[in-house]
């Protein structure tokens, strides 16, 4: 009794295995792992190529669309609206994506490899930028929006809102295989340090950004009454220019951090590592 249990066990136990090998085996798989284990054996690179398209065709017109609108929010000058953060953070983007298809064409002719480690630094790099615009947008600018300014148009959800959440959206998408290092989460400070030496030079310039300012955003007014270090209570900008700095910092510091943790390689690595452990 005992051996014969013992085989039939046995039996048992390698019939289970091999009806989890078979087709059978799906019956008993939620509904939700299916979904996973087809999402994951192709779906997700047609989806990440489906979110860059429609990256690069939103971000290129809804720029056209307001270099065309440009007096409609106030602008003296369509090529004013070149000057602004939003505008260059979509053109970074939409290029970047651009690039990756033009990238693939040349790949599929010459056989070679083109697409490198590099190419995805420079992705998370501009990921960061457009996000940093969207977050900006919705919650510094659009609820604040002075007379003149309308935010909620068409072109104006396109490079503020539909851009950014696209492409947030295909940084966790795309199978990369690419880790990112601690140490790399510091590119994405780049574009926006470009950004602040850029202001500064308009700014010393004295060229005015195209509504009668001779900066961008509030957070960027070297002549703002609370100083550069000061405070004021009836003006807006309450914090001097310093302050509002470190804060735009950290934020972007934060958006890094964050898209660095919650990058889909990244979280793989992690998950192998502690399984070695």
């Amino acid at each position: 009794m005992g051996g014969a249990a013992l085989n039939n066990l046995r039996v048992g136990n390698t019939g289970r295995k091999e009806i989890k090998k078979g087709n059978i085996y799906f019956l008993y798989i939620p509904l939700v792992k299916r979904l996973k284990s087809v999402y994951n054996l192709g779906m997700r690179k047609k989806c990440s190529v489906i979110l860059k398209a429609l990256v690069v065709v939103i971000s290129m017109l809804g720029i056209v669309l307001n270099l065309i609108f440009y007096a409609n929010d106030g602008y003296s000058f369509w090529y004013k609206r070149l000057l602004y953060f939003t505008t260059q953070s979509n053109l970074w983007i939409g290029i970047t994506f651009l690039l990756y298809f033009i990238l693939r064409l040349i790949e599929k002719k010459k056989g070679k490899a083109l697409i490198g480690r590099w190419y995805y630094l420079m992705k998370y790099s501009f990921t960061v930028s457009i996000a940093l615009t969207g977050f900006i947008f919705c919650f510094g600018l659009a609820p604040f929006a002075e007379d003149g300014y309308h935010p909620w148009t068409i072109y104006s959800l396109m490079v503020h809102v539909f851009v950014p959440a696209l492409s947030i959206a295909d940084f966790f998408v795309e199978e990369s295989g690419v880790t990112f290092k601690r140490k790399e989460i510091a590119y994405s400070l780049i574009p926006p340090v470009y950004y602040l030496v850029f202001t500064i030079v308009v700014y010393l310039l004295g060229f005015d950004f195209g509504r009668g300012f001779n900066y961008p955003y509030f957070f960027l007014d070297f002549n703002s009454p609370a100083g550069f270090f000061g405070l004021a209570e009836a003006e807006r900008p309450i914090l001097g220019t310093a302050y509002w700095l470190v804060i735009m910092l950290m934020i972007v510091l934060i958006f890094g951090a964050s898209l660095w943790a919650l990058h889909p390689e990244n979280r793989k690595a992690r998950k192998q590592l502690k399984g070695k452990n």
